[in-house]
């Protein structure tokens, strides 16, 4: 059997250490009984982050937590799905798949 998690939290707009913090626990409180933990749109940095999206500083802390994410994951036999405001030649509303500290893939939306 293949368990999936579907974490639908309730991220702070902003609050992307906090944001990081509920998205460690779950992955902690679910390592032993899912394949594929799978979080919502844009839950590292809260949703919807308006304005905060015109400041470069707001993607970089994105950035950071994303990357102590993927360190943690290595810890996890978990994919996880992460979603996050994602700069790379531009902004996009972005899905990050990681496993045992590695980024699988990474599916930018597209309007």
């Amino acid at each position: 059997m293949f368990n999936i998690t579907l974490a639908q939290l309730n991220f702070t707009v902003g609050d992307i250490e906090t944001n990081k913090k509920k998205i460690l626990k779950v992955i902690e409180e679910n390592k032993d009984v899912s394949h594929l933990i799978v979080f919502p749109e844009l839950a590292l940095s809260g949703y919807p982050p308006e304005d905060l999206l015109l400041q470069p500083h707001f993607w970089a802390e994105c950035k950071k937590a994303l990357e102590d994410i993927i360190a943690k994951s290595k810890n996890y036999d978990t994919v996880i799905a992460v979603g996050l405001p994602y700069y790379e030649f531009d902004l996009y509303n972005a899905l990050v798949v990681i496993y045992k500290g590695e980024v699988l893939g990474i599916y930018k939306k597209h309007y």
